[in-house]
């Protein structure tokens, strides 16, 4: 419906991103193509699996891997 967050932990930092309304990944004011490049772009790497790195809160306080909405 709307945008939804993304966090994950890196190197014992919390990194936030959102996904956009056309599937795109907002990270750290650029707009990425899919979970992992953004990924990539947060942990400094060439390649990252972004449906494990990030995490969406799927009830106030529980946040799961967004690779859960694949099943």
């Amino acid at each position: 419906s709307g945008p939804m967050v993304l966090r994950s932990k890196h190197k014992g930092k919390i990194v936030m991103a959102r996904v956009r309304r056309d599937g795109k990944v907002r990270f750290a004011g650029k707009v990425y193509t899919s979970p992992s490049v953004a990924g990539a772009a947060a942990c400094k790497r060439r390649t990252c699996n972004g449906w494990t790195f990030w995490q969406y809160e799927r009830a106030p306080g529980d946040w799961v891997k967004i690779d859960a909405l694949r099943k």
